[in-house]
């Protein structure tokens, strides 16, 4: 299991400048064990620059050992993937907690349905008082793979604010969770995201000098 159960996929350009012009580099991807409010690196893939970040990390979450039954991935709109979200609740019984897209159907059709539900409860973080949060369960018929059999269950919790008229629509396969727990797991991924922007500042990952494979993996797991 990774720290705490939770693991947060992100990614992040190696590149070496001259002139001001990118000469060659790497992307990574990294797989960050959730340890309290920060996290630490538990695996690393290296691509090119062009390479998608869907398709950098999509071996990786299906072959890692560090990945175990249980844990809980926490995405972002860049990992957007019926086939993986199958596969990682199938195949490694782990969870995956995703946002929607506005243009996706489970957007817009959940977003619908909260409206005439009319449920909605406070959001949990006191700082977020104008906003409310509303449970859609059954969801997953609002996002089919190519093999619409073979999807798993997906719950999406709504969130409206008040204030700006927005909406927010997070899907889980973890359908046990209650709207709060939801909210409360996938606002993990903010603080994980400024751990490593921190560290990403710190060890200036994003313009190195040098491009070699063992030297950036150093810096990024010392």
């Amino acid at each position: 299991m990774g720290f705490s159960g939770f693991l947060v996929v992100q990614t992040f350009n190696c590149q070496v400048k001259i002139d001001g012009e990118v000469f060659r580099g790497y992307k990574s991807g990294v797989l960050r064990g959730v340890m309290s409010d920060s996290g630490i690196a538990e695996e690393i893939v290296f691509g090119t620059l062009k390479t998608h970040d869907l398709e950098l990390i999509r071996d990786m979450l299906k072959t890692t050992p560090c990945l175990k039954a249980y844990d809980i991935i926490i995405n972002d709109r860049r990992f957007l993937s019926r086939e993986i979200l199958n596969y990682l609740k199938t195949e490694r019984k782990a969870d995956t907690y995703i946002p929607a897209k506005e243009n996706m159907i489970i957007f817009e059709d959940a977003v619908n349905l909260a409206k005439k539900a009319r449920k909605w409860q406070k959001h949990p973080n006191k700082k977020r008082k104008d906003q409310e949060i509303q449970l859609v369960t059954d969801s997953d018929p609002l996002w089919q793979s190519d093999k619409p059999e073979q999807d798993v269950p997906v719950n999406a919790c709504v969130v409206h604010d008040k204030k700006t008229e927005y909406y927010f629509v997070f899907m889980t396969t973890d359908t046990e969770r209650t709207t709060r727990q939801i909210i409360n797991t996938y606002e993990l991924h903010p603080e994980i995201e400024e751990d490593f922007r921190q560290m990403k500042d710190f060890w200036k990952l994003t313009d190195f000098k040098n491009t070699q494979y063992n030297y950036i993996t150093y810096h990024i797991v010392s």
